[in-house]
């Protein structure tokens, strides 16, 4: 949701902005160490736990890809996040990360209107 929250900002933003040719996002994650990736406080996504501490990426997204194919710009921030918590044989963050699987848990979240952008 947070990922979501931030490119639909971006998004947004470089509609209004004349000229935009890309978004960088810096992610720098702290406080990883022995975390496991949840849903929300009771549902688990992956036992694993991460050992390192921090996780720090620089995504460069071309505004065209933002604008005209939201979800692969997701996919392309989130999946590296997912990929520290994969599990083989149970965890593949490139088959279970789909359109349909985030709308069912915005869904979840009981927040009519968060969804993703239409392509």
């Amino acid at each position: 949701m947070k990922l979501h929250s931030l490119l639909a900002h971006a998004r947004l933003l470089g509609q209004e902005i004349p000229g935009v040719q890309q978004v960088i996002l810096r992610m720098d994650w702290r406080g990883l160490a022995g975390r496991m990736l949840m849903w929300d406080t009771t549902r688990v996504v992956s036992p694993v736990k991460v050992t390192d501490d921090c996780f720090v990426k620089t995504v460069t997204l071309l505004w065209a890809d933002l604008r005209d194919d939201y979800f692969v710009a997701l996919r392309r921030v989130a999946l590296p996040i997912f990929s520290l918590f994969a599990n083989a044989g149970w965890l593949d963050p490139d088959s279970w990360f789909t359109p349909e699987l985030v709308e069912q848990e915005f869904g979840k979240l009981r927040v009519a209107t968060m969804r993703l952008f239409d392509t």
